[in-house]
């Protein structure tokens, strides 16, 4: 009899935890930008981002054994999406780092925010959702330390300044 009544739990249990996951997936993939922005405020979703013209690149960032191949979009096109009006953003990690680049740099070197590494959509698991990636093999005077620490995956968050 005690089968009986812990199936439906089991199912009810089951049932909330895809829905929680689809609901924490749904949230994550969502890019919030603050500050310098219309309205002070502005959150795009994967869909947006993956409808701006696309651009692969292929980089081995310092604390990747091997060099995987991203897609996305330029991060100046992402902020011209967001109606980004500032000099500077700092970007917010899922682990709560923080990192700020110069839109000047931003522009000069054309970063792409990547959204897939290696043909998969990219998640939590492997730097996603977002993943600011730098042309380093492209510009040599970029492979410093100020620019690999703003070389920043699982981007949550960007403020405009």
């Amino acid at each position: 009899m005690g089968k009986f009544y812990f199936a439906p739990i089991i199912a009810l249990a089951l049932s909330m935890f895809a829905f929680s996951s689809a609901m924490s997936q749904d949230a994550s993939s969502r890019l919030s930008f603050v500050g310098k922005v219309d309205n002070g405020e502005i959150t795009l979703s994967r869909e947006a981002i993956a409808a701006l013209p696309q651009v692969t690149l292929t980089e081995r960032h310092v604390s990747m054994k091997e060099a995987a191949t991203f897609k996305g979009p330029y991060m100046s096109a992402v902020l011209a999406l967001a109606k980004a009006h500032g000099q500077r953003i700092t970007m917010s990690a899922l682990d709560d780092y923080v990192a700020s680049a110069d839109i000047a740099d931003i522009e000069k070197y054309q970063p792409i925010l990547a959204i897939e590494m290696d043909g998969k959509p990219m998640d939590i698991r492997n730097f996603g959702p977002y993943f600011l990636v730098w042309p380093f093999a492209e510009y040599p005077e970029i492979n410093t330390d100020v620019f690999y620490a703003n070389a920043v995956w699982q981007i949550i968050r960007i403020n405009v300044e």
